[in-house]
């Protein structure tokens, strides 16, 4: 598993690293803030703190895990982790949030949980761990995701289109 953010209250990182007790799987977390210090002194063995890491070595992180947790606490419209996750085909395991559950769907591109539940976090994180076939499917949705709606080349389209239409418009007026 793999944490990437703030390591403050809002971003649900308490609640991560006690889900994670007595896992055996690593938890990477990348990071820093003003927890940093309690969370290394209560992290359980299997948690690696990578401190802040640059794009290309998150984007290493998460190639090497099986999912992404966004367990945040607080209501996040589209965390840049979220979308990169999505780029690399990792699955995410998210909080349940209005704006989070557009991005990941339940069972499709990733697993949602009650935000500060820490037992219901760790069912899906178990549940995660126990069906990595699943997963991996749930990672290539998401990827495929990213590609319909966020990729580079959907935005320029869509952006084109935009500048398509609006040109299209001032046209019309310009002939009335």
């Amino acid at each position: 598993g793999l944490f990437v953010g703030r390591l403050s209250e809002e971003k649900g990182i308490s609640q991560l690293v006690a889900a994670w007790d007595g896992i055996d799987e690593s938890l990477a977390i990348a990071g820093t803030g003003p927890l940093e210090a309690a969370l290394r002194a209560e992290a359980p063995t299997a948690a690696r703190f990578c401190g802040w890491l640059q794009a290309p070595a998150i984007r290493e992180e998460m190639r090497r895990s099986a999912f992404l947790v966004v367990p945040s606490l607080s209501t996040e419209q589209f965390p840049m982790a979220l979308a990169e996750a999505f780029s690399c085909g990792l699955p995410v395991i998210t909080s349940r949030s209005e704006a989070l559950q557009e991005i990941v769907t339940e069972g499709e591109t990733g697993l949602t949980c009650a935000p500060g539940n820490i037992v219901d976090l760790r069912t899906k994180i178990d549940w995660a761990l126990a069906h990595p076939q699943e997963m991996a499917r749930m990672g290539r949705a998401a990827r495929a995701r990213y590609e319909q709606l966020y990729s580079d080349r959907t935005n320029y389209d869509m952006l084109m289109r935009i500048y398509a239409e609006a040109d299209s418009e001032m046209a019309s007026h310009a002939r009335s």
